[in-house]
């Protein structure tokens, strides 16, 4: 409500005229849907309680401009607006006339300070091993080809098959160790390529081949099987498989990929949320990006650098950790400097037998067997290195690298009030718009708690650091958050050692990033 006075009406019709339906249904108001879907995520509500809250609820009313006595809508037009949303770049556009009215609001400007981080999101399927990848994409190929080509299948049809692919595979452990599992997956390898040799033989139907999880069992055997020299079909060891960024990790979400980061491993995406942290303005998240997870942080630097400054929101400065941060986009950043592309660097390696030898081996590698080598960068980005790293020893640079913090309470808040961590939908597209919309519902809350003048939290701090602080008599080190009063504040600490943890659907832990570079 508060929102709605202060900025009118948040989203036209005429901004989103092309999000009515084009099948010739009844159109409800593309604005509307668009703010119902926005308060929806703010309130992490499911489609049937969202359009009972237009129904029922004066704020909401009061918020999309309906009268008392109006009865909503079918809570299915919204599932039906995402799928619209994902088409072309919608998603994105809601969020670009949202950033417009703030900017209009005077809540918002181009330029000043901006920070950026990403984090985990779980995907909406089940993790799948290696093994029970193989035998459910086969699976779901076959349920695929019963429904669509039942006359055709059944002539291929082993007695053992219903046995083995009749219900969902579920392998927990199997006896006998790896050689078992070897044998198992090679079963499963066998039958698959029965499947397949049949679909590519002249006489079948060509439309086939065409088919989603045929198309998913053809990547799956590429991925995980190869012939040996005597034509027979193996199973690949684990060190010879293809990139995590081009195998997926279930059949019924190609997109999600592994990935492992600081010790935590997940399947699923990445997404990168850009934020403002001016002191005399809301933070307002001001650019979303969804990558699959392998995708590193520091590839997109730049392309959040370029969608910034096409919708005129380029900072004047960026604040990042080191996994965004090199040289080379220091120097790229900089206007009026030589431009050097690619990432040519001079390498040298010392002597294996002269570097073992050497008694002063210990301080110069951390290796036990292998010779110390030494990268050279081109000499402008070594010099924006070296200074950068001199830099970064100066009291000066950590207090204003303080602010970079901020970024993990947004990541945090939209965990624990949105839902970030585990994906809703399957699939790239739609995670993003997810992740729009989350972004947009942040907004929304962050503009209202402003315009109310509600107080910023503090950062919790635990007694015994308290009392250590007051010990060594230094102030107790406070850092202004960007979420009011109520929200969770903080990500929790990621356990420490040396194993690796894997991620569950329950767990919504916060991913902490290493100290970056500027």
């Amino acid at each position: 409500m508060l929102v709605r006075d202060r900025l009118d009406v948040l989203f036209e019709d005429e901004e989103f005229a092309d999000l009515y339906p084009s099948d010739g249904r009844p159109g409800f108001s593309p604005g509307q849907l668009a703010l119902v879907s926005v308060l929806q995520f703010a309130e992490d509500l499911s489609d049937r309680a969202a359009a009972q809250a237009v129904r029922t609820r004066i704020d909401w009313k009061y918020a999309l401009g309906l009268e008392l006595e109006d009865t909503g809508f079918d809570y299915s037009l919204l599932c039906d607006f995402r799928a619209r949303l994902v088409e072309g770049d919608a998603a994105d556009r809601m969020l670009q006339v949202m950033l417009k009215r703030l900017t209009e609001a005077g809540l918002l400007k181009s330029g000043g300070r901006q920070r950026t981080d990403a984090t985990y999101v779980l995907a909406a399927v089940r993790r799948l091993s290696r093994l029970e990848l193989a035998g459910e994409s086969l699976r779901a190929a076959l349920e695929e080809l019963a429904e669509i080509a039942p006359e055709w299948l059944q002539p291929l049809i082993d007695p053992e098959w219903d046995k083995r692919y009749g219900r969902r595979i579920e392998i927990r452990k199997v006896p006998g160790g790896p050689e078992a599992v070897i044998a198992r997956a090679e079963v499963f390898g066998r039958d698959g390529q029965k499947v397949l040799a049949a679909l590519w033989a002249p006489d079948a139907p060509g439309r086939l081949r065409t088919l989603p999880q045929v198309e998913v069992l053809r990547q799956v055997w590429v991925h995980h099987y190869y012939w040996d020299e005597q034509g027979q079909l193996r199973w690949r060891d684990g060190h010879a498989l293809p990139p995590a960024s081009l195998r997926f990790d279930s059949p019924y979400d190609t997109d999600a990929h592994y990935c492992t980061k600081n010790g935590t491993e997940w399947s699923g995406y990445r997404v990168h949320y850009t934020e403002t942290c001016e002191e005399q303005r809301p933070g307002i998240v001001v650019h979303v990006a969804t990558t699959i997870a392998p995708v590193q942080d520091g590839q997109l630097t730049e392309q959040i650098h370029d969608d910034l400054a096409q919708t005129a929101l380029a900072p004047a400065e960026h604040v990042v950790d080191a996994a965004y941060i090199a040289p080379a986009h220091v120097q790229r950043a900089q206007p009026g400097t030589l431009r050097i592309n690619g990432h040519e660097y001079l390498q040298f390696r010392f002597a294996k037998a002269d570097c073992l030898a050497c008694p002063d081996r210990h301080p110069c590698t951390a290796s036990a067997t292998r010779p110390r080598s030494i990268a050279l960068l081109p000499q402008p980005l070594h010099e924006i290195q070296v200074r950068n790293r001199l830099d970064q020893q100066t009291e000066e640079w950590q207090r204003r690298y303080a602010v970079r913090a901020g970024i993990e309470a947004t990541l945090s808040q939209t965990v624990r009030s949105n839902g970030l961590r585990l994906t809703r939908y399957r699939g790239l597209a739609k995670t993003h718009v997810q992740h729009v919309l989350t972004a947009m519902a942040c907004n929304l809350t962050r503009t209202a708690d402003w315009i109310a003048e509600t107080p910023r939290g503090r950062t919790r701090s635990s007694r015994f650091h308290t009392l250590c602080t007051a010990a060594a008599g230094c102030p107790p080190k406070i850092t202004n958050r960007v979420w009011p009063l109520g929200h969770a504040q903080g990500p929790r600490a990621q356990e420490s050692g040396p194993q690796r943890r894997r991620v569950e659907d329950s767990d919504i832990s916060g991913m902490r990033s290493p100290r970056g570079t500027l």
